[in-house]
């Protein structure tokens, strides 16, 4: 009798322990409770709504400084119809522009026009930074050009890049592409590309890459 009492006690207690440990194994070794508990959702998001990236200030929280010596690789999102700014000439085409503070006037040549590529100079600009000076009036202007596929400043002793119609303005923001040239005007300056050889020139800035 004393025998089978126990035997019987012990299976009991076999049949709690079994059945604990198998709702441990369930669930990891964790509580129903605290697995309900992380997979619940966040109650209040607190992630803030999209702001338009073209609404001013908002684009970017870089400083100005940063911004300005920022040099564009590609045309803006913003493409003007070549056809505007399109002079005939010489049996072949021409693309002539200017900055808006019409400090910088650009062109862009093809169809055998001489010279053949695209370039700007400026009224008034600073001198390179291999030091080449030029006297910002009469004879001797700073300008760029690129050709061959390399970027060279020069002092210009002629309007080359000067179109006579000085209301055919690039606004800033907008870009002119004509093949592999292209021109984008910006608050820090005209700057052009032909392929991987570009350049920036403005009041403050005459730089080649």
């Amino acid at each position: 009798m004393t025998s089978l009492a126990g035997a019987a006690v012990f299976a009991v207690a076999l049949v709690s322990l079994t059945a604990c440990g198998g709702d441990d194994s369930a669930n990891g070794g964790r509580s129903t409770t605290t697995v309900t508990a992380t997979a619940e959702a966040p109650r209040s998001p607190s992630i803030p709504a999209p702001v338009p990236a073209d609404r001013p200030g908002d684009a970017d929280p870089t400083s100005d400084a940063a911004a300005a010596a920022t040099v564009p690789t590609s045309p803006a999102r913003g493409t003007v119809d070549p056809k505007t700014f399109a002079s005939y000439e010489q049996g072949g085409a021409a693309y002539y522009f200017y900055s808006p503070s019409l400090n910088v006037g650009c062109g862009i040549y093809v169809d055998g026009y001489a010279p053949d590529g695209v370039g700007c100079q400026a009224v008034t600009s600073v001198p390179t930074a291999q030091g080449l000076v030029c006297k910002n009036g009469g004879a001797s202007v700073y300008g760029i050009s690129i050709a061959k596929g390399r970027a060279s400043a020069a002092c210009f002793n002629q309007g080359i890049y000067f179109g006579a119609d000085k209301t055919k303005v690039l606004p800033y923001g907008q870009s002119i592409v004509v093949g592999t040239r292209s021109c984008t005007s910006t608050t820090i300056g005209m700057t052009c590309y032909d392929g991987a050889a570009g350049f920036t020139l403005a009041r403050d800035r005459n730089e080649t890459y």
